[in-house]
């Protein structure tokens, strides 16, 4: 059991729940047809942004989070975390719902490290854990440890799933009351193939492996190990993988090249053994990841049998399918088809293969009878915007359309196919439609961007307020206002209007709005101070005489700046940043005389223009 096999499911009690929370259960089941991605990782054949998108999932504020953020991590990492058990969610699977108090991460030593270590994107990770309400799979050796309901100190696996990351506990620490980070390096129990070394992370002697090539791989894999201190040569030091010596085809000081041992069958730790002193332990899976390739039908209605092709299932079951998010049941099992059942009650979506806690890709399944949702016209969509949705089983008459979590009345439909306009409290999330008897289609990423309609001024010296007016500003939750290339600081939000402070920037640009998903279209300002004047060396003139400007932030001469006697550019005799010298143009009146930049205008003095 690693921390992959994780069933995704959305459960809501409808009992007693009035009609808009009717509604609100409606668009989590929608929302649910990315169950499987969610349980099985990031699928290979589905957008980006879908990916990314499943770090943020979190159902509803009383809901476990299914997976957690994991930007930046690239291996699995350990952690010592304090965790409040609420019961089994799966007590077949070894799934728990618990809640994260205290979580550290563990470096080479086994010592917790503090927040101000290097590893920025591990400790991120504690800081996304921290107070978090999650699913969490244990390993079977230590099922029995972990309370129903209570607290414990474990160590938590952290693997990586692209833009997500699920959680395994494998280790439980005793005692389960709490203890100081020196009393738990002293604790902490040894993992089944090389223990945490116990030196101080300082150890000039001690091996360290700071990654693998891999980190997961089938008996007679080729691995490659990257650390420090492993020793010239090999001599009697060697590879342990889950307590089993690998065959070495090269060794130096710092890259040890092995063969993934027969004998390592089940997921574990791989480490260096030098001198009988062993290093950190770096957790590996000992199996090649399942692929999914295709699906004989597409569209079985439940209850009947398909059969999943592919390659690296295993010659023998040793995990299950999900067809969004439910699992089957299995009638036959090889390395390279599985026939099962195709569940009772299940939604279209994503089906794939869990075998050792390791997932395959998705393919797209749609049982015959629900709706389908194929294609829509706009991958990114704002407020007012008419989107139309292709696919099956879909109309106006008798479905819903559900965009991130927000039920919108269709406008229009035909054969195939169903319109509706984006509300402006819409945000990006899964697109499909929601039957009113309460069955769902498939979802399909959309990005939804605030739209830009109105500046207050086209152009702004730096420092000052400008006003962005629009549509779609509601989810002000991780939104940016950027001016050309710079963040704005925001003043004041609201759902139609922004007031943000120009950055300290120049030239024109272009201001937008950015959501944690897409940003807005642009409107186009100059940010420019065109200098503020104070006096004029005269204040009655005639045709030819010359008048100097005097001021400040006039900077130099340049071919998009001019001095203006009465809205007319006038000849410049010299310009520096704190005086202007004209000549008053023959054509002149009396008028406002100032200085201009990139067409922005300073102050005026107003000059009688005598005879």
């Amino acid at each position: 059991m690693t921390m992959d096999r994780i069933k995704a499911y959305v459960t809501r009690k409808t009992k007693g729940l009035g009609s808009l929370a009717w509604a609100i259960v409606i668009v989590l089941g929608v929302m649910s047809v990315a169950v499987y991605s969610l349980a099985a990782g990031p699928m290979r054949d589905s957008d980006d942004a879908l990916n990314k998108a499943l770090g943020s999932f979190t159902g509803n504020a009383k809901t476990s989070q299914l997976f957690v953020s994991a930007q930046g991590l690239d291996k699995p990492a350990s952690y010592l975390a304090s965790i409040r058990t609420y019961g089994w969610k799966n007590r077949e699977e070894l799934i728990i719902d618990a809640s994260v108090d205290s979580v550290r991460s563990l470096d080479a030593s086994g010592a917790a490290t503090t927040k101000r270590s290097s590893f920025s994107a591990v400790l991120a990770i504690s800081e996304e854990l921290t107070g978090k309400r999650v699913l969490v799979a244990v390993d079977p050796r230590v099922a029995d440890a972990i309370p129903e309901q209570g607290v414990a100190k474990v160590r938590l696996i952290v693997k990586p799933q692209g833009a997500t990351a699920a959680l395994v506990i494998d280790e439980v620490i005793e005692p389960t009351n709490a203890v100081g980070a020196a009393q738990v390096a002293v604790n902490m129990p040894v993992p089944s193939a090389v223990p945490l070394h116990r030196a101080p992370v300082e150890s000039a002697t001690a091996p360290s492996i700071s990654e693998l090539s891999d980190y997961h791989g089938a008996p007679g894999t080729t691995i490659t190990a990257n650390g420090v201190r492993f020793g010239a040569a090999q001599g009697a030091s060697w590879i342990s993988c889950g307590g089993v010596h690998a065959t070495v085809i090269s060794w130096s000081a710092s890259r040890i090249v092995f063969q993934v041992p027969a004998g390592m069958t089940k997921a574990g730790y791989i480490g260096v053994v030098v001198g009988g002193v062993p290093s950190n332990g770096i957790y590996f899976e000992p199996f090649d990841e399942p692929v999914l390739t295709s699906i004989t039908p597409k569209d079985g209605a439940p209850g009947s049998a398909v059969t999943l092709r592919g390659r690296n299932f295993g010659p023998a079951q040793a995990g299950w399918v999900t067809f969004a998010g439910s699992t089957a049941t299995v009638l036959s099992w090889s390395d390279s088809a599985i026939q099962v059942l195709v569940p009772r009650g299940v939604t279209s979506g994503y089906a794939g293969v869990v075998t050792h806690g390791m997932t395959s890709n998705g393919i797209l399944f749609a049982p015959y009878g629900l709706p389908l949702v194929t294609s829509f016209d706009r991958r990114l969509m704002g407020p007012g915007d008419v989107v139309t949705i292709h696919g099956r089983g879909i109309s106006a008459q008798s479905s819903m359309v559900a965009l991130g979590g927000t039920l919108i009345t269709p406008r229009d439909s035909g054969p195939g196919w169903i319109s509706f306009e984006v509300p402006d409290n819409a945000h990006s999330g899964y697109l499909g439609v929601v039957q009113r008897d309460g069955r769902t289609s498939n979802g399909l990423w959309a990005c939804v961007a605030p739209k830009m309609q109105s500046l207050s001024h086209w152009w702004a010296a730096p420092g000052s307020t400008i006003t962005l007016t629009g549509r779609g500003f509601s989810g002000s939750s991780g939104y940016q206002v950027f001016i050309g290339r710079a963040r704005a600081e925001v003043v004041s939000w609201s759902a139609t209007q922004i007031t943000a402070r120009v950055p300290n920037v120049s030239g024109p640009g272009y201001v937008g709005v950015g959501t944690p998903a897409a940003c807005s279209n642009g409107l186009s300002l100059l940010v420019v101070d065109p200098g503020h004047v104070s006096g004029v060396s005269a204040t009655n003139v005639k045709a030819g005489d010359q008048l100097t400007i005097s001021g400040s932030g006039f900077g130099s001469a340049a071919s998009y700046k001019a001095a203006l006697f009465g809205g007319a550019s006038c000849s410049v005799v010299s310009w520096n940043d704190s005086a202007v010298t004209l000549i008053v143009p023959a054509s002149a009146s009396s008028g406002y005389v100032g200085v201009s930049s990139h067409g922005a205008c300073t102050n005026g003095v107003w000059v009688n223009v005598r005879p």
